[in-house]
């Protein structure tokens, strides 16, 4: 499962190669996570009943996240005051998005992502 979340992450870095701000990386890797769940919902099924954001995790997307927040928070980007506590909570809700989106896949993922992001 290591390699698919790595794969995964390496295809959020592909779509938002040339992006430097990292609020905005960080808000480009939620939609785009969000547009997956449309797209490949096996895929995402499987990522998230595989805790696709694991907070602690060296590969996968949640090395990447920290790296976004850490950056952010130093250009002045996000006002909060603890890395871990931010992705944290990101994880949290992105999970629930692709849990609801999983149970309704009809809901309006990007429109949610976007009130996360």
């Amino acid at each position: 499962m290591a390699g698919a979340l790595e794969e995964y992450a390496q295809a959020v870095d592909e779509r938002l190669h040339g992006v430097d701000d990292p609020a905005e990386r960080l808000a480009g890797g939620v939609r785009f996570s969000a547009r997956m769940a449309a797209s490949y919902p096996e895929i995402m099924q499987i990522l998230c009943h595989s805790q696709l954001g694991r907070i602690c995790a060296r590969d996968g997307l949640a090395p990447r996240a920290k790296r976004d927040v850490k950056e952010g928070m130093a250009a002045g980007r996000f006002t909060v005051v603890d890395p871990v506590i931010a992705l944290t909570v990101l994880n949290g809700r992105l999970l629930a998005l692709l849990e609801q989106w999983c149970n309704q896949p009809e809901a309006d993922c990007d429109q949610a992502a976007g009130t996360m992001a």
